[in-house]
């Protein structure tokens, strides 16, 4: 179909420069025809093949061949399917074309009936689908405004995923590839195509083959991204986990960073009352009268940015401000270097002695869950869920972004492929999925997740000064918990606020405990669940001040940091008598309008513990 388009050639190389990089300039006339007239060719050069041992190829049928050098040997490959995960399992439901058409590509037998059809495309669209990213979301679930405008603030990128038509996806892989494949998106019709071109002169009846992981250059890992089409590609008995030794080495050789000093000495002022620059719209709540508001940095005792604070190494060489922010904080917030804090820490607590095999075997203390960073330590995850799969285990996991908040990006699976190939969306961690969980009756739904979130204050980190406030709140999920429908957003997560907000469950802390406690926990009392949960927050922040950075919170007595800490809530034992508070996930400059909303006081108290001499009654040091 061709479509009538303004673009001239010369604005069409401007506009597209950065992503005619990749390819061959003699192309460039071609591809702006193709593009601009929306031209499918590729049918008169190439056809599929079938054959019963290999399936599917891709064939030259072209007389004379395809020549590498002919200017128009450039081609256009639709994309059949767009999506993100999380909506992939709808869109199959709604558009039986979009289903049948991905039943008869991924080779599922037409008589399959729907709701088992839609469940293999789920499994099998991992061998077939590519990557790219975009800045939001494809589709707005819940409340469309607030998750919209949240969308817009975002820095970080959705990953959208894509499969290729009919051609494009029944290419075969070869490590000497005759083809490259592009993704190109065309502004101008706001449609994502794959550009495709010889790599080589190819003759009549020679196969076209592409390269499915072309952006990895290292073999190790390209064999390792390759293992969801190649199981050969890597020796499973070769790979070791070693994550004990590398943190050992880690700690007897690496140098640790010096904290920056003010020359001219401390001038911090050490009594109220506080001159506070902030831009956080929870300002309103600072009430406490040794605190007051100013307009400048400037003028300021004390600053208390929403975001993070950009002139850290300038406040701390001038020494005469305080800044509720804390250097390398990183270390806890970021996923991947929470997950590695906690390990480190635990080898740190072993060495010179024998380390107890379920925490050898955990990968970490007994409240984190089993974590693999999935762009470092694939191949040993890929073992580690191979021996389990092996002795009939429980095998399912989530994944998770590196830096995003708000669940974003989160994917529940127990399909390998899947998680493999998770690692090409950016970098992610993969924790396992606790299900063995405390669950909540909800009146209107059944047994549901639940979490907690509790809010943590560094005072100190040279000596250690942590405060906990004494009134957490909690989080319910929107549908009865099943191990099933790992996309279904409402019955695997908790956090409701940004989308689903009309189905939240809402209990302030002091209506919440004691009488709907007890329905969840009637054999756990608070005080020893309280007790548990302590414990670990303190482990926590001892794993992330025992070593300064690059591997712990930096030592500064001008700083100051507060944390949300949300954990969910494992048995350990099948009478439901005896609970372990298991660490999801630490937030910095968290979300507060609920807790706020529950208790006014909660800022007076966080700035109170932070710079009076008596911490509020609330505030308990752990």
């Amino acid at each position: 179909m061709s479509t009538e388009s303004h673009l001239t050639f010369k604005d069409f190389l401007s506009i597209y420069s950065d992503q005619l990089e990749s390819i061959p300039n003699n192309y460039w006339p071609s591809l702006f025809q193709k593009l601009t007239q929306e031209i499918f060719d590729i049918g008169e050069y190439v056809s599929l093949c079938k054959d019963e041992e290999e399936g599917w190829h891709v064939m030259v049928i072209a007389e004379d061949g395809l020549n590498k050098d002919d200017p128009n040997s450039v081609f256009l490959v639709d994309h059949a399917w767009t999506y993100e995960v999380k909506f992939a399992k709808k869109q199959l439901e709604q558009h039986d074309n979009l289903l049948n058409r991905m039943k008869q590509l991924m080779d599922i037998d037409h008589s399959t009936e729907k709701e088992e059809a839609i469940e293999e495309v789920l499994q099998r669209m991992w061998k077939f689908n590519k990557c790219y990213h975009r800045k939001e979301s494809m589709l707005l679930d819940g409340d469309d405004e607030l998750n919209n405008n949240q969308m817009q603030k975002d820095r970080d990128y959705i990953p959208l995923w894509y499969v290729m038509d009919e051609v494009g996806s029944r290419v075969n892989h070869d490590d000497n590839p005759n083809f490259a494949f592009k993704p190109f998106y065309f502004l101008e019709t706001d449609t994502t195509f794959t550009v495709i071109f010889p790599l080589q002169d190819l003759e009549y009846g020679e196969e076209v083959t592409r390269d499915y992981q072309s952006l990895y250059t290292d073999q190790a890992l390209k064999d390792v991204m390759l293992y969801p089409w190649e199981e050969d590609r890597i020796n499973l008995d070769e790979v070791h986990d070693d994550w004990i030794e590398k943190y050992t080495k880690e700690l007897e050789n690496t140098e640790e960073e010096q904290p920056l000093n003010c020359p001219n000495g401390l001038q911090i002022k050490t009594e109220p009352p506080y001159a506070v620059c902030t831009d956080s719209d929870y300002a309103k709540y600072l009430t406490n009268e040794n605190f007051y508001l100013v307009d400048h940095e400037e003028k300021a005792d004390i600053i208390y940015k929403q975001g993070h604070y950009r002139q850290m190494r300038k406040l701390l060489l001038e020494g005469r401000q305080y800044v509720l922010e804390q250097p390398n904080k990183n270390c806890l917030v970021l996923k991947n270097f929470l997950a590695e804090t906690c390990q480190r820490h635990t080898v740190q607590k072993y060495l010179g002695r024998e380390m107890p095999q379920h925490i050898k075997e955990r990968r970490g203390p007994i409240w984190l869950p089993t974590t693999f960073n999935l762009n470092t330590e694939l191949p040993q995850f890929i073992k580690h869920f191979k021996e389990r799969q092996a002795k009939g285990q429980y095998n399912v996991w989530i994944v998770k972004p590196t830096n995003l908040a708000r669940s974003l990006g989160i994917e529940v699976s127990d399909n390998l492929t899947q998680i493999i190939r998770l690692a090409e969306a950016g970098p992610r961690i993969v924790c396992e999925y606790i299900s063995d969980i405390s669950l909540f009756p909800r009146e209107d739904t059944g047994l549901v997740k639940w979490e907690i979130r509790h809010f943590a204050f560094v005072k100190s980190v040279e000596p250690l000064e942590v405060f906990v406030h004494n009134l957490p709140y909690v989080r319910f999920a929107n549908k009865k918990f099943e191990l099933n429908d790992f996309t279904d957003f409402q019955k695997h997560f908790t956090n409701m606020y940004y989308r689903h907000r009309d189905k939240m469950l809402v209990f302030p802390w002091k209506e919440f405990y004691p009488e709907h406690y007890n329905k969840a926990l009637p054999n756990v009392p608070y005080e020893k669940l309280e007790a548990e949960i302590f414990k670990m927050i303190k482990e926590l922040f001892e794993s992330a001040t025992s070593r300064p950075p690059p591997f712990g919170l930096g030592r500064s007595p001008q700083c100051r940091g507060y944390y949300a800490i949300d954990m969910i809530l494992r048995w350990r034992d099948e009478e439901h008598t005896e609970i372990q508070p298991m660490l999801l996930e630490s937030n910095f400059v968290p979300c507060m309008t609920r807790a706020l909303e529950d208790d006014p006081e909660l800022m007076n108290d966080i700035f109170g513990a932070f710079f009076l001499g008596t911490p509020p009654e609330r505030m308990i040091r752990l």
